[in-house]
């Protein structure tokens, strides 16, 4: 499997992980000064902009804090990659807006219930991600870096838009 991919651990233990990732920072004190730092970065960038992701999708600050501990604890705990920042994503902010818009698709609902079905729909979203991620990784570095460059052009117009 490609690094970064999901992988399954044999024999692994929360209690060895804890005392690993202990002996790892004994040993390599700058290693831990980097997360340190890296993680108050973090914070400074996305504490403001979930909350910014929570107006956009009509919702309170409390919604955008709330996802940004959940994000990075689950993060946290799965893992990541070196100078990857796993974030509110903007085109879904945007999407969010529609949903709980009074003239949005679900018009007929209560703001309550709007807001119900909006929480299914991002916990179907992170589950699905979560199943197809290891399958589909793989086939990320196929995709042209002019791709990826419209993608986040695109993006930025309709956060702009919105």
């Amino acid at each position: 499997m490609e690094p970064g991919c999901l992988t399954v651990l044999r024999g692994f233990s929360a209690k060895e992980f804890m005392y690993s990732s202990f002996a790892f920072y004994k040993a390599h004190p700058s290693a831990l000064r980097k997360e340190i730092l890296s993680g108050i970065t973090l914070a400074l960038i996305e504490v403001p902009e979930s909350i910014a992701f929570a107006f956009m999708a009509g919702l309170g600050p409390s919604y955008g804090m709330a996802s940004v501990v959940w994000m990075g604890t689950l993060t946290g705990f799965f893992g990541g990659r070196p100078a990857m920042i796993s974030g509110a994503a903007g085109a879904m902010a945007v999407v969010m807006g529609n949903l709980t818009r009074e003239d949005g698709p679900l018009r007929d609902f209560t703001r309550e219930e709007r807001v119900e079905h909006l929480m299914m729909c991002i916990l179907l979203i992170g589950a699905l991600e979560f199943l197809c991620g290891p399958f589909l990784c793989a086939f990320v570095k196929i995709i042209p870096q002019s791709a990826m460059i419209g993608f986040m052009n695109a993006l930025a117009l309709i956060l702009f838009i919105g």
